[in-house]
């Protein structure tokens, strides 16, 4: 992880214009979170530099957007925010948070590139309440021959991916670990993206 850690300090000031390409994408991504969060207190794990939070916060009531990389916390804070969005540092393994703070949770793009993901998502049932919704689009790229070239630069750059998913063993590992899939929808990219909604299984 502390390797991963590095190299998103050191990319952060580029993260923005890496991921300018994919913004037709990302747009539906904003769109579908925000349909589904007017009025409710929002957690969102693994911001980067805070795109997400910034375009679904004129629906939510709050926004609290963290991430384990300081530079991408600095970066997020320099943008133009609501008034309802804050930006702050945590581990999603470990969460300052308490037990069923929050309506919503999102994380996007993280569980492939932490070497433990359930301890994420079982500090996100954690701290979610009983009926709240996860939105966990994530990369699922298992067999796409630009990932592999990708996995292999990133042997350089001081990138890994911990796990890679087809979009049906994505589902099922978010369903083995507690939620529910409710809705989902393959969005295409750079790197295809399962957009995913759940709900916690009881």
């Amino acid at each position: 992880m502390n390797d991963n850690k590095k190299c998103w300090d050191r990319n952060a000031k580029h993260y923005d214009f890496v991921i300018k390409k994919d913004q037709k994408s990302y747009k539906k991504i904003y769109e579908l979170i925000r349909n589904n969060v007017n009025d409710l207190d929002v957690l969102e794990v693994g911001t980067g530099t805070g795109n997400i939070a910034v375009n679904i916060a004129d629906k939510a009531n709050k926004v609290i957007a963290t991430d384990f990389s300081e530079e991408m916390i600095k970066t997020a804070q320099l943008k133009r925010k609501p008034e309802n969005v804050s930006f702050e540092i945590a581990d999603a393994t470990k969460l300052p948070y308490q037990n069923n703070s929050f309506d919503a949770v999102i994380i996007s793009n993280c569980l492939h590139i932490m070497p433990y993901p359930e301890k994420a998502l079982l500090e996100i049932k954690r701290v979610l309440k009983e009926e709240g919704t996860l939105f966990a689009p994530n990369f699922c790229h298992k067999g796409s021959l630009k990932a592999k070239l990708f996995s292999i630069m990133g042997i350089f750059t001081g990138f890994k991916a911990f796990k890679v998913w087809s979009p049906d063993e994505y589902r099922m590992f978010l369903n083995s670990n507690g939620f529910n899939v409710i809705k989902h929808e393959t969005l295409k990219s750079s790197f295809p993206i399962e957009m995913v909604i759940c709900k916690q299984l009881i």
